[in-house]
């Protein structure tokens, strides 16, 4: 079954201060992260936010 998830995304200026905020505010590691750019792909709540 495939699952489908709503994308949302959201601009920042400090990735760092980010990814410390998402991974605390997700309880989730992400799936992608690169030097300007980081994907969590979460199963609850359904939800692709890069």
């Amino acid at each position: 079954m495939t699952i489908k998830r709503m994308h949302v995304a959201v601009n920042c200026t400090d990735l760092e201060a980010s990814l410390k905020f998402y991974r605390a505010f997700f309880g989730a590691e992400p799936t992608k992260v690169k030097d300007n750019y980081a994907k969590f792909e979460l199963d609850e709540p359904a939800l692709t936010f890069p």
